[in-house]
């Protein structure tokens, strides 16, 4: 009776393992080669069960190429496998392996999250197959002290593929939109006309061969990881070298700007204004405040410090945003255009904003609390201070789920602010087409 199959003999790991149960070294031999289940084979019985597993193993692999292809969450060929009493564990293993690796990297095309989850779910209770799976996914030097905190942890590398054939569930986990905000995203972009040059003619981005949604899912994924680099995504996309990557990278932040009209980051008309106001008056019972002005410091790998000054409606968009490397509020404001566009305000509007140091005459039209202690002497002060406080939630709420929705804007390797502006266009995309993804 051979004992229970090992993890450290299929790792290598070292076979000096005390136990009350060692056997003698003949034994202990024969079970580390895996002898098949009946220990008295003639050479010719091996012989002629070898070749028994080799045609086992092509017959197996026809049927898995056959019948994933109509049902690419068929698994029961593996149980078939695991079952069969009469095979050694050494030549199991080895076409495990073998079925194992055709599903994850050549066939690629039919291995998706529901194969994959199975696979791992029926390893749970196999020694054989989890072993398998480990050293046909290229994983067997990896040390593993527990064998259900390591299935747990499995997770398969994201490619290219995955975002164009994976379930709607699992694309909005990757980056942080649905299925639908992405293809009208793709479907503007290619809207977009292409510049004049060279006398060339002005055509649609749709009539070029540019990989628009590639460069989309591109910076996408790089918002929605901010524990992975640019480097991770040369080889999932496909892209061949990170020069290509920061290429489609810089393109797809260069289109996703020309989209601020469409994702209404531009400056309202007297009319939305107004419409705004009632909102934020039926909302809060604060008359005559039109939008909600307030700043956010942005942190680089590099130890650089960018700053977001922004205007937000009572729908939490962004309608103004302006990103400097100067962090003074003061500064940014006065050197911003934001600062005339408020102050050019009319039929009695004003803008609630953040507390910062601005000169008096840059006050025009910005509704600051009351400074706290013994300024603040009135109930009306105080009342004033409470619903100011409620407005600029607006405002707080809409950094939380910039941030949330981008986790990568919490730490940018990249200092650049055209990347910063490119969320907020993506961020107002979402609130236009109601996208509720969970953050």
């Amino acid at each position: 009776m051979s004992k229970p199959y090992s993890k450290k003999e299929v790792y290598g790991l070292d076979n000096k393992h005390p136990t009350k149960r060692r056997k003698t070294s003949t034994n202990q031999i024969e079970e580390k080669n895996c002898s098949s289940v009946e220990d008295n084979f003639s050479e010719n019985d091996e012989t002629e069960n070898a070749k028994e597993n080799v045609d086992y193993l092509n017959n197996l692999m026809t049927k898995v190429k056959e019948e994933i292809k109509d049902d690419p969450s068929h698994v029961s060929l593996f149980n078939e496998l695991v079952n069969k009493k009469i095979m050694s564990k050494e030549i199991k293993l080895q076409i495990m392996e073998a079925v194992l690796s055709y599903l994850a990297f050549p066939a690629k095309d039919f291995f998706n999250q529901v194969v994959k989850a199975q696979i791992v779910e029926s390893a749970r209770n196999n020694e054989i197959l989890f072993a398998a799976l480990f050293k046909a996914l290229g994983d067997s030097k990896k040390p593993v002290k527990s064998k259900s905190n390591a299935l747990t942890d499995f997770i398969l590398p994201c490619t290219y593929f995955d975002f164009t054939m994976c379930e709607d569930e699992q694309f909005q986990e990757m980056v942080h939109v649905t299925r639908k905000t992405a293809k009208i995203l793709i479907e503007h972009i290619r809207g977009i006309p292409v510049d004049i040059d060279n006398n060339s003619d002005h055509r649609a981005l749709s009539q070029r061969t540019e990989p628009i949604d590639k460069m989309l899912f591109l910076l996408l994924w790089y918002l929605r990881n901010d524990d992975k680099n640019l480097e991770d995504a040369v080889s999932m996309f496909e892209l061949g070298s990170l020069e290509n990557a920061n290429r489609l990278l810089n393109r797809g932040v260069g289109h996703v700007l020309k989209l601020k009209a469409d994702a209404g980051l531009l400056w309202p008309t007297p009319e939305e204004f107004a419409y705004a106001a009632t909102s934020i008056e039926r909302r809060f019972s604060f008359p005559n405040v039109a939008a909600i002005m307030g700043h956010r410091i942005i942190n680089c790998e590099n130890g650089q410090r960018m700053m977001l000054q922004a205007v937000v409606n009572e729908k939490s968009m962004f309608i103004d945003a302006c990103t400097s490397f100067d962090t003074r509020p003061r500064v940014v404001f006065n050197q911003s255009m934001l600062k005339n566009k408020i102050q050019d305000l009319n039929n009695g509007l004003a803008i609630v904003s953040e507390e910062f140091n601005v000169p008096s005459k840059s006050k025009k039209n910005l509704l600051f609390p009351y400074k706290e202690g013994s300024l603040v002497t009135s109930t009306e002060e105080q009342l004033f201070n409470l619903m100011h406080e409620f407005v600029i939630g607006i405002l707080t709420e809409a950094f939380h789920h910039l941030l949330a929705r981008f986790p990568r804007l919490k730490l940018l390797d990249r200092c650049e602010p055209d990347i910063v502006t490119a969320a907020c266009v993506l961020h107002n995309y979402c609130i236009k087409l109601n996208d509720l993804t969970p953050l």
